[in-house]
């Protein structure tokens, strides 16, 4: 197992020295690092691209299939974690329940198997070309509200005080803060609201009306969010999710630091 671990940091140091030396317009300072940008190619089955952004892309899966992502600006990127499990070590190679992943350069083929009874409705995979980063949501339309029988979560935007930017999709919503800042969030078409845990992040749920970990403090009564965002703390974390339920339909919220997303200012 340590021979194990040492061949795995090392094959990620060399990967990593690659990318420097191929990327020469690019300097190693947070910040300086040009996003990641990526296609999508070879889709087989029923899978659906929700959407994309500068640090998420989701996919919605349901039954077998497979696509194939490739970054259009890095020559190689690799697996810097997982939601589950949460010590994965293979950089090129992820297999858990119904995904597996394979990377070669810069490419990655996903594929998707059927589920069991009891599996893991999202699992979050953070790939990284260095000192950027990005995550594929992969989401089991089977278990996620998204069959038809419950309608998406509709966000309105209100009492906005502060620096924020939204950006919203069916089933996530991206926030993108900068220093004090505190809004609003309704739900049009549900009256009742509650949290689960974040899939993404280890902050324990122990009260499904209030949340809040560092920066980010969000509690809810009936249909609406209230959001507080204190000034970051550069020594934070610069990103966190959280989940919200109104039955069997879920939406995610993750907010980001501006000034740790690229392209953002």
């Amino acid at each position: 197992m340590i021979l194990l671990k040492r061949f795995f940091t090392a094959l990620s140091l060399l990967l990593l020295c690659q990318m420097i030396i191929s990327c020469d317009k690019k300097d190693d300072v947070i910040g300086n690092w040009e996003a990641m940008q990526w296609k999508t190619d070879k889709i087989e089955g029923s899978v659906k691209i929700e959407g994309k952004s500068d640090a998420l892309m989701t996919f919605i899966v349901s039954g077998e299939g497979s696509v194939e992502v490739a970054c259009e600006n890095y020559s190689g990127f690799w697996i810097s974690e997982a939601n589950y499990p949460k010590d994965w070590e293979d950089p090129l190679k992820y297999d858990y329940e119904w995904l597996t992943i394979s990377i070669s350069g810069n490419k990655a083929l996903c594929e998707f198997s059927n589920v069991a009874e009891d599996f893991h409705k999202e699992l979050l995979i953070s790939m990284t070309a260095g000192n950027i980063f990005y995550t594929f949501q992969f989401i089991r339309a089977e278990d996620f509200g998204l069959s038809g029988k419950w309608a998406p979560i509709k966000w309105s935007l209100e009492n906005l005080e502060g620096n924020v930017e939204m950006e919203t999709f069916d089933y996530y919503t991206n926030f993108y803060v900068e220093g004090d800042c505190s809004f609003d969030l309704v739900c049009e078409n549900y009256a009742e609201l509650w949290f689960e845990p974040g899939l993404f992040t280890s902050f324990p749920l122990e009260d499904i009306y209030n949340v809040g970990a560092y920066w980010c403090h969000l509690n809810i009564r009936g249909n609406t969010v209230f959001c507080r965002i204190d000034d970051w703390n550069k020594t934070d974390i610069g990103g966190m999710d959280f989940e919200v339920c109104a039955g069997e339909i879920y939406s995610k919220l993750y907010f980001y630091q501006k000034s740790v997303i690229t392209n953002r200012k």
